[in-house]
């Protein structure tokens, strides 16, 4: 089939080398100003890593993993886009595939590959940490305080107020 002008579905231009795969149509001479559809489907991978890491080594290792892929069409090559995050440097693998219904399973296939790849080469993906800071450090004072004396008999409610039950702690002189 083919459309005049913008369609709905992913198209390719008729100069693409895209469209000699994908079947039986006549060559782009004869059908001037026109698209095709195809079963071409673009991949975004983002990918975050630390500061440490070498930029250049990671994208050339993103490349890498996504034209070692079969699926990968070769034309447009993959690419790899870069930016500064607060804590991370962070990558975008971009990838076009042959066919629509493999995306998903393509998708997934580069993401195992990129942490082998990662792993092979000593590029580390980082882990988000979390602070967690007690907006009453006087109620947490008082329970650590109350816990370490033994004054407290487990029954409590947990909310750092003494529980109206309490046992007699006998101190005997050494």
């Amino acid at each position: 089939m083919v459309f005049s002008g913008s369609s709905p579905i992913t198209t390719t231009s008729p100069s693409s080398k895209a469209h000699q795969k994908s079947g039986p149509f006549p060559p782009p001479a004869f059908i001037p100003n026109s698209y095709f559809i195809t079963e071409n489907r673009r991949i975004v991978i983002p990918v975050s890593v630390g500061y440490g890491c070498d930029p250049r080594k990671v994208r050339a290792t993103l490349l890498k993993v996504a034209q070692d892929n079969p699926d990968v069409m070769t034309t447009p090559a993959p690419s790899v886009d870069f930016d500064f995050g607060a804590d991370t440097l962070n990558f975008k693998l971009y990838a076009f595939v042959y066919d629509l219904n493999k995306g998903g399973n393509t998708s997934t296939d580069l993401r195992f590959a990129i942490l082998d790849a990662f792993n092979e080469n000593g590029i580390a993906i980082p882990s988000r940490q979390t602070d967690a800071t007690p907006r009453n450090m006087d109620w947490l004072r008082e329970a650590v305080a109350e816990y370490i004396s033994g004054s407290s008999n487990g029954t409590g409610s947990g909310n750092g107020k003494t529980s109206s039950i309490t046992k007699q702690v006998t101190i005997s002189a050494a």
